[in-house]
């Protein structure tokens, strides 16, 4: 019996001996699979915050352009607004010069008129004067003849009959 209990001790201790050794293999199971997992774990720890600081990137750099487009907008606007003030001035000073252009023609026309009228009046008055001239002509050489042959052009008004000259 004594064997017998040597051999159910020594084929205890050689199970325990082997349960000890596959509670080691499975604690080294364990930690290889928790280190694994927590290397994995860092690794998409590390995946994710590198995926979220490229989010943060494109989102500062879109906001960027959206900046830059703002400027480029307000640019626009102020060119625009610019090119507009100034066909704006220069269609007022086409309708100034216009306007100042239609007053010299109007003054130019008036002139004319004015100038038409007076060439009338002058022609008037030279016809009139030249019809004059023609009969103080004729009434001269009426009285030149009359005085060629005594007499007097006008019924005397001396009763003696005699001539006037």
């Amino acid at each position: 019996m004594k064997m017998k209990t040597d051999s159910d001790e020594a084929t205890r201790k050689i199970e325990q001996l082997f349960m000890e050794h596959e509670l080691k293999c499975q604690k080294m199971l364990v930690d290889a699979n928790t280190a694994l997992s927590q290397e994995k774990l860092k690794a998409d720890m590390n995946k994710e915050i590198a995926s979220l600081e490229a989010l943060e990137r494109r989102e500062l750099e879109f906001q960027q352009l959206q900046e830059k487009e703002k400027e480029r907008a307000i640019v626009a606007q102020q060119k625009l607004r610019e090119i507009a003030t100034q066909e704006l001035n220069e269609r007022v000073q086409l309708e100034r010069e216009l306007a100042k252009q239609q007053q010299q023609n109007i003054i130019l026309q008036k002139q004319n008129e004015i100038d038409r009228l007076h060439a009338q009046a002058d022609q008037k008055s030279f016809q009139q004067k030249w019809e004059n001239a023609e009969k103080l002509a004729e009434i001269q050489k009426e009285k030149e003849m009359q005085k060629r042959k005594g007499e007097c052009p006008q019924p005397c008004c001396f009763p003696t009959g005699s001539s006037c000259y």
